[in-house]
C-alpha cells in the first residue's frame, strides 16, 4: 500500500553531528574526514540497494561523495553551523526497484535544478526485523549553491521563517505529483495525497509518525510476544493511538464495503421490479389490443348480420301469426261442451254415436285441468316485474334469489349461482349503453374498479337477458339522499358504509 511520507532535517554541527559522517552511513561508504582525521566507515552496512550523487551542470568536481562532504565541512566554519539538509522519502512498494530508483532520481533532480545545490542519494530497503514494505531513500544536499568554481550563497528559502513553510509546502505537493504519475506509469491504482485529512475531507484521527527510537522498542515488544507466545500489544502512548487508528480505518474500510453490496442488491432489486412492472404492463396493453380487435369483429359481424336482416325479404303477416306465440284461451273456452254432452245425453238410437264422439271430450276433459299451470306460466313474469326495493348501503347476501351475490376473495370456492353469474360478457356488449350500464352496476355492487376488465367480463357474462335488463333499469334509479330520515330498507345495516363505498353511488 502506497503511503506519503515526506520529511525534511537538517544535520548541523551543534548536535554533534557531521556531514562526512552520514554521508557515509546512508550510501554504506567509507568517507575519511580531512578536518577532523576520523574514518567513516559503513562497508558492510545491509540494506543499502543504491547510491549515487546529482550535481549541477559544470560542477563535476561534486560527483565524489568524499570531496564533495570533505568540502562541506572545510567550508562551514561556524561552530553550529548546518551543513547539510536531508530528505527523507518512502518509495511505494507496488514499484519495481527499477521504478523506485527512477523516483527517488526525479526528485532529486528536481532539487539540484531548483534551488543549485548538489545532493547525494541513497536507497535503503527494509530491514528484516521492521515492515517489508519500508522501502525508503535518504536525500542529502547542501546548504550552499554548489558551481564549477566551488560554493556559493547560502540558501535560505527552506529555512526562512516565513516563506520556508510555503516552500516546502510546494515540495510536498511535488512529491505526490512525481510518485502518482510513476505509479500509473507501471499501471497501478494506488495514489498518495500530501493533504492532510481534513483538507481531503476524510473525518477521524490520523497516526503519529514513531522515530527511530519508538520504531525499535516497539520492535523490540514485538519479538519478545512472538517468543512468549502472547499477542502484541502497543507499549507507547503514540503507538497505541496508531494502534487503534488503524484498527477504526479497517472497521470503516468494511461498514463501507457492506454498504455499497446493500445498495448493489437495492439497485438490482429495483431493476428486476422495474422489468417486471414494464412486462406487465406491457401484458396488459396486449391483452386489450387484443380484446378491443375481438370486439371490432364482432361488432363488425354484427352490423353486417343486421344488414342483411334489413336486406332480407320479411314473412307475410299471417305465416308470422303461429309464430309469434300460441293461444291458450281456447282449450279452457272448449272444456264446458264435453262437461255438458256427458252430463245429458241425446235419445237412444242416437248413443252410440254419443258414445262416439263423446269420448274424445272424456279423454280432453283433463285440459281444463292442465290449462292452468300453462296459463300460471304465461302470467309469470307480472310477479317478477314487482321487485322490492333497492337496498342502500349493502347489499343483500343471504338471499339465494339475489342479482348481486359476492364474488368474495379470488381463488375462494363460490356457490352455484355465484358460477352461473360469473360466466358472461361476449353477449352483453353487443350494445354500447348495456355496456357501460354494466359498468356502474360493477362498480356500485362490488366497489371494483373500471379497469378490472377480466372480473367484471366475467362476471357480466353470467347474467340472463332478464337480470341484465333488471339491471340496467335498478343502475338507472336516482342515489336516494343519505341525509333522508327514512329507515333503512330490508337487508341494509346501519354499518353498511363502514365496509366501503356506496354500492349504489353512480360516481
Amino acid at each position: 500500500m502506497a503511503i506519503y511520507h515526506l520529511c525534511i532535517e537538517a544535520i548541523s554541527r551543534a548536535k554533534g553531528r557531521s556531514a562526512t559522517a552520514a554521508a557515509a552511513y546512508r550510501s554504506g561508504a567509507r568517507i575519511d574526514d580531512q578536518l577532523t582525521g576520523e574514518i567513516h566507515d559503513y562497508r558492510r552496512k545491509r540494506g543499502v540497494v543504491a547510491a549515487w550523487v546529482v550535481a549541477p551542470k559544470g560542477a563535476d568536481w561534486a560527483l565524489d561523495r568524499s570531496t564533495l562532504w570533505n568540502a562541506v565541512e572545510a567550508n562551514e566554519t561556524r561552530v553550529n553551523a548546518m551543513v547539510s539538509r536531508e530528505f527523507r522519502i518512502a518509495l511505494p512498494d507496488e514499484l519495481s526497484p527499477a521504478g523506485r530508483e527512477r523516483l527517488a532520481d526525479r526528485f532529486a533532480r528536481h532539487l539540484v535544478e531548483t534551488y543549485g545545490v548538489a545532493a547525494d542519494i541513497a536507497m535503503h530497503e527494509p530491514s528484516k526485523a521492521g515492515d517489508d514494505r519500508n522501502h525508503h531513500a535518504h536525500i542529502m544536499t547542501t546548504t550552499r549553491v554548489v558551481s564549477a568554481e566551488g560554493f556559493g550563497r547560502k540558501l535560505r528559502e527552506l529555512a526562512d521563517m516565513k516563506l520556508g513553510a510555503a516552500e516546502i509546502k510546494k515540495l510536498r505537493a511535488t512529491w505526490s505529483e512525481m510518485t502518482n504519475e510513476v505509479l500509473a506509469a507501471e499501471g497501478h491504482d494506488a495514489r498518495i495525497d500530501h493533504r492532510t485529512l481534513e483538507e481531503q475531507g476524510i473525518e477521524g484521527p490520523a497516526t503519529k509518525h514513531l522515530g527511530p527510537a519508538l520504531t525499535n522498542f516497539e520492535r523490540r515488544r514485538k519479538r519478545e510476544a512472538a517468543g512468549t507466545g502472547t499477542g502484541y500489544e502497543p507499549g507507547s502512548i503514540r503507538a497505541r493511538h496508531n494502534w487503534d487508528v488503524i484498527a477504526l480505518r479497517a472497521e470503516a474500510i468494511n461498514i463501507e464495503a457492506e454498504l455499497g453490496r446493500i445498495d448493489l442488491e437495492l439497485a438490482r432489486q429495483a431493476e428486476a421490479d422495474r422489468i417486471e412492472r414494464e412486462r406487465q404492463a406491457a401484458a396488459d396493453e396486449a391483452w386489450k389490443a387484443q380484446w378491443w380487435e375481438q370486439e371490432q369483429a364482432r361488432e363488425q359481424a354484427r352490423r353486417q348480420a343486421a344488414a342483411a336482416a334489413a336486406r332480407a325479404p320479411q314473412p307475410a303477416p299471417a305465416a308470422q301469426a303461429p309464430q309469434v306465440a300460441p293461444e291458450p284461451a281456447p282449450t279452457p273456452q272448449k272444456a264446458p261442451e264435453p262437461i255438458q254432452a256427458r252430463a245429458a245425453p241425446p235419445a237412444a238410437p242416437l248413443a252410440p254415436i254419443v258414445e262416439k264422439e263423446a269420448a274424445p271430450p272424456a279423454a280432453r276433459a283433463p285440459a281444463p285441468v292442465q290449462a292452468a299451470p300453462v296459463a300460471q306460466k304465461v302470467s309469470e313474469p307480472a310477479p317478477a316485474k314487482a321487485r322490492e326495493p333497492r337496498p342502500v348501503g349493502v347489499l343483500d347476501t343471504s338471499n339465494p334469489n339475489s342479482l348481486f351475490p359476492a364474488l368474495g376473495p379470488k381463488g375462494a370456492e363460490r356457490s352455484e349461482e355465484s358460477r352461473f353469474l360469473i360466466d358472461l360478457l361476449d353477449r352483453a356488449m353487443r350494445k354500447s349503453s348495456t355496456w357501460k350500464a354494466g359498468v356502474r352496476i360493477w362498480t356500485r355492487t362490488y366497489n371494483r374498479a373500471e379497469t378490472d376488465f377480466r372480473r367484471l367480463q366475467a362476471w357480466w357474462e353470467g347474467l340472463t337477458a332478464e337480470h341484465r335488463h333488471a339491471l340496467v333499469d335498478w343502475s338507472k334509479t336516482p342515489v336516494p339522499d343519505p341525509s333522508s330520515p327514512r329507515a333503512p330498507s330490508a337487508g341494509q345495516s346501519p354499518a353498511g358504509r363502514k365496509g366501503g363505498r356506496d354500492p349504489t353511488d353512480s360516481r
